[in-house]
């Protein structure tokens, strides 16, 4: 609920939103439309000055899409509000009071609040494990995305020119951690990206030697859309020549290889973790009740 504030104080709330992701601009809409005009004054602070559409990263992998199809400047949102393009360095809420470094000259400032919203969405979560954190790449940026891309691109390039057969099998696999959704759609997406790529521009790359590996620690894939679904989906992902290693881990890794639960090493050039998230630290660190 909006609380709706006297128009008898000279004084307008001000309203800070952390985040501009799906999130932050909805509240930002919704506030917009709760109050017209000058009736408040509204912030929205993000390090990105674009807004990105999350679900369709693995299309920025694969080539399917380009980086501005999923993005829009967040200006567009402001209608009446007000934009810092900024990082967030502490959150005081005892003084209500956010510092912020601004992106481009890293000036830190602060921005006063009386009321404030957390939209800064989540953070990759290793486990603790600092050598999958160094060797993997992520999918949560557009700057991941396109680095995947890029990697890629460039691994075929060296296939391509490989001559040892056992080299060229170990730059030809993929592994992606994580059975969710991040994972199974970025593991399909740059699938079918090498095998259409091999087929026409790689002459001396056979596309039956590309091996395409999901981790999943579950017994299946996808538990967001519940068991039935996600047999089906197992079964379809089979089927497109997708390896699928359930119930097991992916323990620790290196330049060259991912080490499994079950002490299985994968030999492979191209490692890419969606095993999991957790809470943005700076909202885990900050001294109130959390949920």
């Amino acid at each position: 609920m909006i609380r709706k504030f006297s128009t008898k104080n000279p004084a307008k709330p001000k309203i800070l939103i952390l985040g501009g992701g799906f999130a932050g601009s909805n509240v930002l809409r919704e506030i917009q439309k709760k109050f017209k005009g000058n009736d408040a004054e509204i912030t929205l602070v993000s390090q990105d000055n674009f807004f990105l559409f999350t679900p369709m990263l693995p299309e920025i992998s694969s080539g399917m899409l380009h980086a501005s199809d999923i993005t829009n400047p967040i200006r567009l949102f402001c209608k009446t509000a007000n934009f810092c393009h900024a990082k967030i360095r502490s959150i005081d809420v005892n003084n209500k009071a956010v510092s912020v470094i601004r992106i481009f000259d890293q000036k830190e400032t602060e921005l006063e609040y009386d009321y404030l919203v957390l939209a800064l969405g989540s953070k990759d979560n290793f486990f603790g494990n600092i050598n999958i954190e160094e060797f993997a790449f992520t999918i949560k940026t557009l700057e991941d995305a396109i680095a995947i891309r890029n990697h890629i691109v460039s691994v075929l390039e060296c296939a391509d020119q490989e001559r040892d057969p056992v080299l060229q099998e170990q730059l030809l696999r993929f592994v992606v951690v994580g059975g969710g959704f991040a994972g199974v759609e970025i593991a399909t997406e740059i699938h079918h990206f090498l095998i259409d790529a091999t087929k026409d521009y790689y002459k001396n790359i056979d596309a039956k030697k590309i091996r395409t590996i999901i981790i999943s620690a579950r017994d299946g894939i996808l538990p967001e859309v519940g068991e039935e679904l996600g047999k089906f989906a197992l079964d379809h992902v089979k089927k497109s020549g997708i390896e699928v290693i359930t119930n097991t881990k992916a323990v620790d890794a290196g330049e060259d290889h991912v080490l499994l639960s079950d002490n299985t090493i994968i030999p492979c050039a191209t490692l890419i973790w969606a095993g999991g998230v957790k809470v943005d630290p700076l909202i885990s660190s900050l001294k109130c009740a959390h949920g």
